[in-house]
């Protein structure tokens, strides 16, 4: 089975750098933003490394996009587990916009929190939307939210969009969270 996960390799500190810059040109350059960004490691926070991740690539992507180019940034996070540490980072910053469909975190890492009820917290408030789906959700099931997280991102007017790209909610996924054919 191929391994998915970020490369903890000598290298992982030179190609964080590397690709950092590179959203940090893509930020400054380009006038609308789509970063697909495997891996995506949503489950790092500011100053807590968590679910294997260490620095939380989709949101610097974000933080880039809104400080060097002043973006109206959303972050649409697809995985089967939720972006916990996105979320995390983002709630006091108005700018930014997040957006999680993922397996509902109970009983599922990272566990008992980040519930559809939390929907930003001081400037952010009302700037998270999460979209929490049952064990074994399929294609209609997925496509359904991903239809409501498209509605809001639009609807926050959003100039910038940041991907975080997970792979896991295949059906195929040893972990089973969700059954997604493709």
């Amino acid at each position: 089975m191929p391994d998915f996960g970020p490369n903890m390799g000598g290298g992982l500190w030179v190609g964080s750098i590397n690709h950092r810059w590179s959203r940090t040109y893509a930020a400054e350059k380009q006038p609308r933003l789509m970063c697909v960004m495997p891996p995506i490691c949503h489950h790092a926070m500011s100053e807590l490394a968590g679910g294997f991740c260490f620095s939380n690539n989709a949101a610097i992507a974000a933080d880039l996009a809104v400080k060097q180019a002043g973006r109206r940034v959303s972050i649409l996070d697809i995985d089967v587990h939720h972006g916990n540490g996105t979320q995390n980072i983002l709630p006091p910053k108005r700018c930014s916009h997040s957006v999680t469909s993922c397996r509902s975190p109970a009983r599922f890492y990272p566990f008992y929190w980040w519930h559809r009820a939390e929907t930003g917290a001081d400037l952010g408030e009302g700037h998270n939307l999460n979209l929490p789906l049952t064990r074994r959700s399929d294609d209609d099931d997925y496509l359904t939210t991903l239809a409501q997280a498209l509605e809001q991102i639009q609807a926050y007017g959003t100039d910038c969009l940041v991907v975080a790209l997970g792979l896991d909610a295949y059906v195929g996924n040893p972990f089973q969270g969700l059954a997604v054919s493709s």
